[in-house]
């Protein structure tokens, strides 16, 4: 939770998970999930009181997140949302892990689905919640990391029980060795997603040598058999029980071998889209264009090009003043560096030679963590900025600076970043604006 408040949500599954089966509820009654509950509190208490004292301003910032949707749309909010998952996952990766869970949450009454039921509990409600919050305000992809947590498990005991299905059901060698005549054969727990109609035998040291006693298996599940020793049946005798780790006949391990299969394309569908939307280049070398507006990787150009304008209007802003003035300037802690929003604002102050520290100006924009590093920057009542921005003097939803400084000069020429060879239009445009008389 300290550094993702949708952590907490861990809280509502763990008793979800507890209240959801009988033979769990116990725990409800015993002090431990409680005392873990404080644990998890006292290591977040001094979060909680430094947000006490300084207004809350992360819950703030999450507020003004959730205020940026729109009820009116409802649909078109759920399609960002559920494209934005699958985008980030990946296409087959998101269908894969899915369909992991829906198949988790099908069995999780069968012998041995506390596993099941445990990383179900962690990642179906959670992308339920999600889901159902995206019909009334934007939902950021991010908020739903939490769930992959456990979906990805889900989705490796989904493919790991059809390995072993494929390896039985097909024809192939098994993925343990075959006991001898006389041995009992013990097939591995990390099987979350077993199949039914195998066998297991296992010895006594209670009874006689030859005699067989049934008994569970925590490894078996319904539809297998399992001999045992037992002292209270005669010689030759035995008795049935549950296996989950064997699919029934050549249907099963042809779906097993289908899942693998879909498995390997779907980890090379993940390469595939990750390198191709960290390697802009490689899109070229391929043939394949993206417009940039489109392409989140753009992001990655411009900086440069920003701190040279901005290294050379502070220099003019600096020149154009009287020496008087100019030392009265100086003294008021100006020109400064500064933008509306933070990635603006962090971009100057790393590209600019330097690396002078920027200003926040707060002007209808989300809180954000300048708001305790303004200070920093030095700027006093009456200084000078260079302020840089995304949007041009004559869009009317162009931040007000005059309400903050005396005066607004915007810069005849923006700065268009063009990346020949990649794209076919400008990746970004910065348009700079010299304030001068911060009125605070």
């Amino acid at each position: 939770m300290l550094s993702k408040y949708t952590m907490a949500l861990a809280l509502p599954c763990a008793l979800l998970y507890l209240a959801g089966r009988a033979e769990l509820r116990r725990w409800l009654r015993r002090p431990e999930p409680y005392l873990a509950a404080l644990v998890a509190l006292a290591v977040l208490s001094p979060n909680i009181a430094w947000q006490a004292v300084h207004g809350w301003v992360s819950f703030a910032h999450m507020v003004g997140l959730t205020g940026k949707g729109d009820p009116s749309r409802p649909i078109r909010q759920l399609g960002d949302f559920v494209g934005s998952q699958a985008a980030l996952v990946t296409p087959l990766l998101f269908l894969g892990m899915c369909a992991a869970l829906w198949d988790y949450g099908r069995r999780r009454g069968e012998p041995g689905g506390d596993g099941r039921w445990l990383v179900f509990c962690f990642s179906a409600p959670v992308l339920v919640l999600f889901t159902l919050l995206a019909l009334k305000t934007k939902v950021q992809a991010n908020w739903a990391a939490f769930a992959w947590i456990g979906a990805s498990v889900a989705y490796a005991g989904w493919i790991g029980g059809a390995s072993e299905g494929a390896g039985r059901d097909g024809g192939t060698s098994p993925p343990y060795p075959s006991p001898r005549r006389g041995e009992g054969s013990t097939p591995s727990p990390l099987a979350l997603d077993a199949r039914e109609g195998s066998t297991r035998t296992t010895p006594s040291p209670f009874q006689r040598e030859g005699s067989t006693r049934t008994g569970p298996s925590p490894f078996q599940g319904e539809g297998s058999t399992r001999t045992a020793p037992s002292p209270f049946q005669r010689e030759g005798s035995t008795r049935t029980t549950p296996s989950p780790f064997q699919g029934e006949g050549r249907g099963e391990g042809r779906r097993s071998r289908s899942r693998l299969g879909f498995a390997w394309a779907a980890i090379v569908c993940a390469a595939a889209i990750s390198a191709l939307a960290g390697w802009p280049e490689l899109r070229v070398a391929l043939g394949i264009r993206v417009p940039a507006r489109f392409d989140q990787s753009r992001k990655m150009y411009g900086g440069r090009e920003l701190a040279a304008a901005c290294v050379r209007e502070m220099r003019t802003m600096r020149a154009s003043a009287s020496p008087p003035a100019s030392l009265l300037r100086e003294e008021r802690g100006g020109p400064i560096v500064g933008a509306v929003t933070y990635d603006n604002a962090s971009r100057a102050a790393f590209y600019v030679p330097g690396q002078p520290r920027a200003f926040c100006f707060f002007l209808g924009t989300r809180e954000n963590q300048y708001r305790f590093l303004n200070p920093e920057a030095g700027l006093r009542r009456g200084g000078d900025a260079l302020i840089v921005d995304h949007r041009p003097h004559d869009d009317p939803l162009l931040a007000p600076f005059h309400t903050v400084f005396e005066r607004v000069e915007p810069v005849p020429e923006p700065v268009v970043v063009h990346v020949s060879g990649i794209y076919g239009e400008p990746v970004v445009t910065y348009y700079l604006y010299r304030c001068y008389g911060y009125m605070p």
